[in-house]
């Protein structure tokens, strides 16, 4: 971590003063201290740790997050390949400095670590014990560039400005009450021509799938023999109301989110404005599995919550006709081409 120390890119947590001055404290770890302000940060077992607010942790099942999100080798292998396309797409080479975070459980991190030709990767999360597993899983790898762990405040980012190539953050906006500022320290942090990149739900789509999915359970209710049990029935209720609360929780107290993990889904409109408002100079959503209509891409986001709630996805072939029209009718009106449920929105500073 030391070397970290010395290319000048930490600041201090408390003051943002990069006047910080490393020690070892024993075999397993040190400390740095501001110059300015005398706030102190530890490291223990490769860890800095850069947090203010250590009583703030995930709300996520850590134990089970790798099962549940179906996190493995050949997944992180997918997701970095993912995330370095997604940057050569925009002409910019898939080397340099990459900051992730909300690592987590390392899926992102270890794909890259393992499979792409960054030079260093800063990862870091809000939990220890997101950390620990992490650190667990890179020391199983054979990585091919330089690896640095952190656990801090993604809305706050302490390191000096202009100091990465790349931000990456995959699933972690939706958790945060104030994403704006995670995209703001993005924008600090990058040097000029960088690339923010943050895998997230986006709201155009999932809007659409809560539509498809109240009317097809409308329509069950004038069915003969209904396609759905009591259990698939409610599932599709939630998927109904789902869009609507999470727009609920983007325009309501988001101080009162705290103790909610998923709390947002995100409109291109709004997600464009922000990023002329916060001075990038470019910004674009990148669905790299959606070439079709949007009754196509509607259809498949169903598919995949099906799959998930282990209900056979034949069930939605009697309603197929929800699909089409969703296509004749946004098809012709749309002002942007169909994205998938889940998709990648691109910062360019």
């Amino acid at each position: 971590m030391g070397d970290v120390l010395d290319r000048g890119i930490l600041a201090c947590p408390a003051c943002a003063s990069a006047t910080l001055v490393g020690e070892q404290d024993d075999a397993s770890g040190g400390r740095y201290s501001c110059m300015s302000c005398g706030h102190v940060c530890r490291e223990e077992e490769g860890v800095l740790d850069l947090r203010l607010d250590a009583s703030f942790d995930t709300l996520l099942d850590i134990e089970q997050y790798d099962a549940t999100h179906h996190v493995t080798d050949g997944s992180a292998r997918i997701l970095a390949r993912l995330y370095s396309d997604i940057v050569t797409g925009k002409g910019k080479a898939a080397t340099g400095k990459v900051l992730e975070i909300g690592a987590g459980s390392g899926n992102l991190t270890c794909g890259l670590a393992e499979h792409s030709e960054f030079t260093e990767i800063h990862c870091s999360d809000l939990s220890p014990a997101f950390m620990r597993l992490l650190r667990q899983r890179i020391n199983r790898l054979s990585c091919r560039n330089t690896v640095s762990f952190y656990l801090l405040d993604a809305n706050e980012l302490p390191f000096a400005s202009g100091s990465f190539d790349f931000v990456f953050g995959h699933s972690i906006l939706h958790h945060l009450a104030h994403f704006e500022r995670a995209i703001a320290a993005a924008h600090r942090v990058l040097k000029p021509g960088g690339i923010a990149v943050f895998g997230e739900p986006v709201m155009d789509t999932n809007a659409l799938i809560s539509l498809a999915a109240g009317t097809i359970k409308m329509m069950e209710t004038v069915r003969l023999v209904p396609a759905f049990t009591r259990r698939e029935h409610a599932i599709l209720d939630v998927v109904a109301r789902r869009s609507a609360e999470k727009r609920a929780n983007m325009e309501g107290d988001r101080d009162g989110l705290r103790q909610i993990e998923d709390k947002f889904m995100f409109a291109l409109a709004d997600m464009r404005h922000l990023a002329r408002e916060l001075g990038y100079s470019d910004f674009d959503c990148i669905s790299p599995h959606v070439n079709k209509g949007y009754g196509a891409a509607v259809k498949a986001g169903l598919v995949q919550i099906f799959r998930q709630c282990a209900i056979d996805p034949a069930k939605l072939d009697p309603y197929q006709a929800v699909f089409e029209n969703l296509e004749l009718t946004m098809g012709p009106v749309a002002s942007h081409r169909p994205v998938g449920m889940f998709s990648y929105f691109v910062f360019v500073k």
